[in-house]
């Protein structure tokens, strides 16, 4: 039996486990990340394998994701607890990683890139900012398109299913996300198990996000329904939020231009579109496109550190 030092924190919700990589095997590393992520274990959403990166105030991070069963390119609520978990705590004592504490910006490097998560502002209160344009970037690199599934249509945006919750309607009149009823819940089942055969060769999609943009205390509500045929949904998502902008401005849904602020709601059980949570994504749009983004979530929490045994 192994002791494995751990964080867990959430955001929004979206629960993240951060473990140091040096404790797992290569081989072994993937199905010992999905076991803590199950029951009865310390359970999450998504795992982080952190090490040291390639040079001061850097670390890298192999990411697993418990919905897909495999690893992740990149997970923004994992940047924002890490940010939070490097403010509480040291992450020296308690994850045995080497770096120091006091600095205003990390460098995380992924699968998918170079990320800063800025996690203090001179003068100001400690908070997380989580750079976002690699992941931006490889959304607009892979494409967005507009896709019709079942008379509803729908976008695709990198790995990205993204429906509005008013073009659902059109198909499944009767859908009600508040929360979601079982009929509701067959809807967006066979929406995307239809986008999931006619687009992906049948291979299961397993990053989708609805959206309504008829709220009247923010600029939209988000619902993450990522694979509800195994009741798997996460209260908020990161990269599902900045997939959701780009795929707005791309498709003119929103209309904005430099300096850009916008604010959406998500959040509590994850079993109803919005919720009591606000995430942000800011920067600077030109000509439609987002060419300098950051995530924000106003619910970022570390909520235990200890021993784990496998």
């Amino acid at each position: 039996m192994k002791e494995i030092p751990f964080i867990k924190g959430h955001m929004g919700g979206n629960e993240i486990v951060l473990v140091n990589r040096r404790h797992f095997s290569t081989t072994e590393e993937l199905s010992d990340s999905l076991s803590i992520l199950r029951k009865p274990n310390v359970r999450g959403d998504q795992l982080g394998l952190l090490y040291e990166g390639t040079g001061r105030g850097k670390l890298g991070a192999k990411i697993v994701d418990i919905n897909s069963g495999d690893y992740l390119p990149m997970c923004g609520g994992l940047t924002q607890v890490l940010g939070k978990a490097y403010v509480q705590l040291d992450l020296v004592d308690t994850l045995g990683l080497t770096i120091s504490p006091g600095q205003s910006t990390l460098t995380l490097e992924t699968k998918l890139g170079v990320f800063q998560i800025r996690v203090s502002a001179p003068g100001g209160p400690r908070e997380v900012l989580t750079e976002m344009n690699p992941f931006v970037e490889d959304v607009y690199n892979r494409g967005i398109r507009q896709v019709s599934v079942g008379g509803a249509t729908g976008y695709f945006a990198g790995d990205f299913l993204v429906g509005l919750l008013s073009e659902l309607r059109v198909t499944y009149d009767s859908i009600d996300l508040e929360p979601i009823d079982d009929k509701s819940r067959r809807a967006l089942i066979d929406f995307q198990r239809a986008f999931s055969k006619a687009y992906l060769r049948g291979k299961p999609n397993r990053d989708f996000v609805v959206v309504d943009l008829t709220s009247n205390r923010s600029d939209g509500r988000l619902l993450f329904p990522h694979n509800l045929e195994e009741g798997l949904t996460e209260p908020s998502c990161g990269t599902g939020t900045v997939a959701a902008v780009a795929t707005l401005l791309h498709g003119g849904l929103i209309k904005r231009k430099g300096a850009f602020r916008l604010e959406f709601e998500s959040g509590g059980r994850g079993d109803s579109i919005g919720g009591p949570d606000r995430t942000v994504v800011a920067g600077e749009i030109k000509d439609g496109k987002l060419v300098d983004s950051w995530l924000a979530h106003d619910n970022v929490k570390v909520l235990a550190s200890g021993l784990l045994y496998l």
